[in-house]
């Protein structure tokens, strides 16, 4: 519920800055933030994930803030290193520095709110995370319309970005150590053997590769089409993501800390239970979202967007047919939290890489076949993962569950092939 009203509120800015800003922004900011994200998930070695595995107690804790705050100040300075070398070339219009110095606070905000927030999961307070992320989105909401109104730059949208991460991690971190004043108490590690910094760096280490996969797989494309593709389409590109496929990642991600920890908790049986009611809670999710927002996908274009936007109907379609395999990917990257192997890791690294390049070389052609290609690839990634991973990983049959994902993917796939043939985007040039 809180994760719906956060996207509420994003999404009634987002139709707000659209008109105020244009497109020039969104593409500059699709880059920067790709960056951004990946330099991040690189050197992340997720002091999260290390404490909803191991539990939560005085020692895993102490080793999860050190593994945080070795990689918060590692992060923060490659960050404004990289970005000032190339944020200038993007936006004329704003102050590299001021880009740079903005995304490095942000990305020091996200690695230090990584540990109060895992202990908030791991102790149930649900409803005091979701109140958290609720006001920190209202607030960065309303400061990007506010500068919005002074500059069109894309300095808005990367301010958005800063307010949200340090919003949430004051309030986290004030929220933890009020709930640990008031019981006085930890929550027992479940593995006295996972609780030194070696361990928790170690954890990281393995599942680094997940954290990049689950990135790349979404923002690799969006990153890089702006030099391959026209700057409007490139937007529209982006953006469609950002509006179609990021809320259904959101409502996943928002519940993933407590599956995760649900599952670490589940052995034998009850885990692959759990597992199989979890796989068809997101694919039945997937499916449905895909066909309404295929169908809507013109009213969603006239109401978000609007005339300085071309074709963006055809792209929101098309994203709707890569819903299924987002919770595909969402899937095994939960299961491999509590796996933590190397090996496993990269393959997913790997699997969840393809269709993002397929869109990039396809690109090179032109803008159509880049669509095309996005609209394949989401029937075509689960058919990969599902192939990589062995049933110790997927907990079902894998003829089955691809049969699944076939049956989620091919109604948005018919919508799209409708609405690209009525809009003309097969002859469209005009960008």
């Amino acid at each position: 519920m809180g994760q719906i009203a956060s996207l509420v509120i994003s999404t009634v800015a987002f139709a707000v800055l659209a008109r105020l800003l244009g497109p020039d922004p969104f593409a500059a900011f699709a880059v920067i933030v790709f960056v951004f994200s990946l330099l991040a998930l690189l050197l992340d070695l997720s002091p999260q994930g290390y404490l909803l595995v191991s539990g939560v107690d005085r020692q895993t804790r102490r080793s999860a803030w050190a593994v945080a705050g070795i990689t918060a100040a590692l992060c923060a300075g490659v960050v404004f290193v990289l970005l000032l070398g190339i944020s200038g070339l993007l936006d004329a219009s704003s102050s590299p520095v001021a880009i740079s110095t903005t995304m490095a606070a942000a990305v020091l905000c996200q690695f230090c709110a990584q540990v109060p927030r895992a202990s908030l999961l791991v102790a149930g307070y649900y409803a005091r995370i979701a109140a958290i992320d609720v006001s920190s989105m209202a607030v960065s909401v309303l400061a990007a319309i506010a500068a919005a109104a002074a500059t069109q730059s894309v300095i808005v949208l990367c301010l958005q970005l800063l307010i949200v991460a340090l919003c949430r991690c004051c309030l986290y971190l004030v929220s933890d150590g009020l709930s640990r004043r008031m019981h006085a108490k930890d929550f027992n590690a479940r593995d006295r053997r996972l609780s030194g910094v070696g361990d928790a760096i170690r954890y990281g280490l393995r599942v680094m590769p997940i954290n990049v996969a689950s990135y790349a797989g979404r923002s690799l494309d969006s990153g890089i089409l702006p030099f391959l593709i026209p700057a409007s389409a490139a937007a529209a590109y982006a953006r469609t993501y950002q509006l179609v496929v990021v809320p259904v990642t959101q409502l996943q991600l928002s519940v993933g800390g407590a599956i995760v920890a649900r599952l670490a908790g589940a052995e034998g049986h009850s885990r692959r239970e759990l597992g199989r009611r979890i796989w068809r809670a997101l694919l039945l999710m997937a499916g449905l979202s895909g066909i309404l927002i295929g169908l809507f996908s013109q009213l969603i274009s006239i109401v978000m967007f609007g005339p300085a936007w071309p074709m963006v109907n055809v792209f929101i379609a098309a994203m709707s047919c890569a819903l299924p395999s987002v919770a595909t990917t969402t899937f095994f990257a939960w299961q491999l939290q509590i796996v933590a192997s190397a090996a496993k890791s990269l393959a997913q690294l790997a699997a969840v890489c393809v269709g993002p390049l397929a869109v990039i070389l396809c690109a090179i052609l032109s803008t159509q076949a880049a669509v095309v290609a996005l609209v394949l690839t989401g029937l075509a990634t689960p058919a990969i993962l599902l192939a990589t991973h062995g049933g110790d990983v997927s907990g079902g049959r894998r003829s089955r569950m691809l049969l699944q994902v076939a049956g989620a993917w091919i109604l948005p796939c018919l919508i799209f092939c409708v609405v690209s043939t009525l809009s003309g985007f097969w002859t469209y040039n005009n960008w």
